[in-house]
């Protein structure tokens, strides 16, 4: 007893420090990389466009750091230098009007407002007015992207910027997504061109001359659809005038694929649900927030862009936590209004929020509401296009069963209305951008299986989709496709763009009374998810990913709206000519799908349909871009079936309009593959194809 009660002081002593050592918040200011690489280069501020203001003025954002909290103003001339304005902590961001005309602006940040301060750094900007961002004569581009990890954890568990061959090869895309916003043309290779769309390419003059042998080699193999197009030709799109974020743009639990004890990178830990990593002191996640955002804005390939081009960018899980508002503890247990005060789960969520209304949402021409859960929806316009922006996350909620709130859905309905109230105002066509894909998800199979039985990430991620079996999310998705159905009769065109999935796809929606009746096109849908991802350098991780698309493709997973919602034609037919229609069959056409890093464009002419385009970084470092044109008289969906000799209807492989090559101009010997290669991502490959033809598949026809 005596020789027990000798140590017990040392060891009470022992316990306290190891209990204050686990309570001591970590005061680091961040993890992230702190030296240069590539494209990457930490030091200094940012600057960006915003929105225009309400009154059409132009905007620019800032953002400074601990080390940089001031900023102010000029012009090259020098003519105008407004005082040095103070960032406040915790983010260091502001909005400014800019109240005078002026194509080009300086910003500079300093540690001091002193004349000689001790470090300043200076960013070029050019704002942008409604005038210009609203102009209706001039063809113009919008951008899309969305998953955005550029980081990773090395082998002993320091944090990188994604490097070597694969990081080289990722630089490369984000250096196309640059050139491509700024209207920089890129030397392309016609790989294949669509024989309805043949005669309007014009070969431009050779780059370089091609072997007509080579020629006749490469393409006597691919489908009677397609001719060679072998020449090389200039790509350049219109001048860009928005990019859209489809959601992840940053990371708050950065590589959680990663098994680290301690990740550098990351707010969170993960278990069996991610909790927060600082669950104490919410001043430390906010400060993780702050260095998130960051180091995330430190890539001068993105830096370019936002300096020169507005952007609106909607939020999703990762910008909060993996799965949030799908694993069922962020509410309160009987009191699903409420956030959970559990394991400070709420005040980081607060923090996420306010990091994404001060770094993304304040860039864009929404208001936010008040309340945690208020939804952050946009409207937004380009040109003559309007847009409406869903916000996905603010009352995502796995116990009340619903993507969003009713007050979302109603603002919504009142937009549409609004369009359909005079819709010679503006351009037929409109964008509705979804953080989750509408028409592309898990096969049925699999998402039976995925709400009981938990792999890894599948089964938040199953949760998470908008066929959800385990919520009544395809519920409220059918409450939007009916006001989808109530545009298209109008002649309204909804382009829909999302992300969430870490691949690439066009998908062409078509809908109809039934397979007998004729069908119309209902939208076109571009996801646009992993313009930098690490996992997508894992063989296992994109097989698994192909096995979904590819499955998806050869099932086409046809659904029904269950109120009678007719085709346009049919309702120009007297009642006894009409077609029986109970409900509303739906066919999503996949075009191309591809698990591969990637970003979108849409190019909007002053005459023409838009056209589509997909850019899928390649294994050998070559970027394609796969091009839909969207033609929305079709009144047949030929070109997505095939008919077997038993008259079974079945689906052909993702036929793209155009696919252009774009060879690398900085990886040494880097060269277009084969248009007929295996590896080329998101096509069917040319052995299954003859397959079909040598069976008797021959392209479908309706029943009379």
């Amino acid at each position: 007893m005596q020789k027990t009660s000798r140590y017990l002081p040392s060891f009470v002593l022992l316990l306290s420090m190891l209990t204050a050592h686990a309570q001591k918040p970590d005061t680091r200011d961040t993890w992230f990389p702190a030296l240069p690489t590539m494209d990457y280069n930490p030091s200094g501020g940012q600057v960006r466009v915003a929105y225009p203001s309400a009154d059409g003025k132009p905007r620019i954002w800032v953002k400074g750091s601990p080390d940089l909290p001031y900023f102010r103003i000029e012009t090259p001339d020098g003519v105008f230098t407004s005082p040095f304005r103070r960032l406040e902590p915790p983010f260091f961001t502001a909005t400014q009007t800019i109240a005078f005309a002026h194509p080009q602006l300086w910003v500079t940040f300093a540690r001091d407002t002193t004349e000689k301060a001790t470090w300043t750094v200076a960013k070029a900007v050019w704002p942008m007015g409604r005038e210009k961002l609203l102009e209706p004569a001039t063809p113009f581009t919008v951008l899309a992207y969305g998953c955005f990890e550029p980081f990773k954890v090395g082998k002993d568990g320091e944090p990188l910027v994604l490097n070597g061959d694969f990081g080289e090869r990722n630089r490369e895309l984000r250096e196309v997504f640059r050139a491509v916003a700024l209207g920089e043309g890129q030397a392309a290779r016609v790989q294949q061109a669509s024989r309805r769309y043949r005669a309007s390419l014009e070969p431009a003059p050779h780059v370089g001359k091609l072997n007509e042998a080579d020629i006749r080699a490469n393409y006597a193999t691919w489908p009677t659809d397609y001719e060679p197009a072998p020449h090389l030709t200039m790509l350049s799109l219109p001048p860009a005038r928005l990019v859209i974020g489809t959601g992840d743009q940053v990371y708050m639990d950065t590589g959680y694929d990663k098994k680290v004890k301690k990740h550098p990178l990351t707010g969170w830990n993960f278990n069996n649900r991610p909790k927060p990593r600082w669950r104490a002191d919410s001043i430390a996640f906010e400060r993780h927030v702050e260095s998130t955002y960051r180091f995330y804005g430190a890539f001068s390939t993105l830096s370019d862009v936002f300096a020169r081009l507005p952007t609106v960018g909607v939020w999703d899980d990762h910008e909060i936590r993996d799965g949030w508002g799908s694993h069922g503890d962020e509410y309160q247990d009987g009191n699903p209004t409420h956030l959970s005060s559990a394991e400070g789960l709420a005040g980081a969520y607060r923090a996420a929020r306010r990091g994404y209304l001060q770094h993304q949402f304040a860039l864009g021409p929404g208001s936010p509401g008040t309340g945690d859960t208020a939804p952050l929806h946009q409207e937004f316009q380009v040109g003559p296009v309007r847009g409406f922006a869903f916000d996905l996350r603010s009352q995502r909620n796995t116990q009340l069963q619903q993507v969003m709130g009713e007050d979302q859905m109603k603002a919504f309905e009142e937009w549409v209305n609004r369009l359909l109230a005079n819709p010679e105002a503006h351009g037929r066509e409109i964008m509705i951008v979804s953080s989750m894909p509408f028409f592309k998800s898990y096969k049925g199979s699999s998402r039976t299986l995925l709400n009981v039985v938990s792999f890894g990430e599948s089964k938040d991620d199953n949760r998470d989709g908008w066929e959800s079996g385990f919520n009544r999310n395809h519920v409220q998705r059918q409450a939007l496709v009916k006001h989808l159905v109530r545009l298209r009769k109008a002649d309204i065109r909804p382009l829909l763009l999302s992300g969430d999935i870490h691949e690439g796809a066009i998908s062409e929606v078509w809908y109809s009374c039934d397979k007998s009746a004729d069908a119309q096109v209902l939208a076109y849908e571009i996801v646009a998810s992993g313009l930098s991802h690490a996992s997508l350098d894992r063989r296992k991780f994109k097989d698994d990913l192909q096995f979904f698309a590819d499955a998806q493709r050869r099932s086409q997973a046809d659904f029904s709206v269950p109120e009678p919602l007719r085709p346009a034609d049919q309702q120009a037919l007297q009642p006894q000519e009409r077609v029986s229609c109970d409900s509303t069959l739906l066919q999503p056409c996949l075009r191309i799908s591809a698990p591969a890093l990637n970003f979108g464009a849409i190019e909007f002419g002053t005459e023409a349909s838009a056209t589509l385009h997909l850019f899928l970084l390649q294994r050998e470092g070559a970027v394609k871009d796969y091009v839909v044109q969207t033609n929305w008289g079709k009144t047949w969906f030929a070109d997505c079936h095939l008919q077997s000799p038993k008259g079974n209807m079945g689906f052909r492989p993702s036929l793209p309009d155009f696919v252009y090559c774009l060879p690398s101009v900085r990886l040494p010997g880097t060269t277009c593959p084969d248009p007929v290669s295996k590896d080329t991502p998101g096509m069917e490959s040319p052995q299954k194809q003859q397959h079909q033809q040598n069976e008797g598949w021959r392209p479908f026809k309706k029943k009379k």
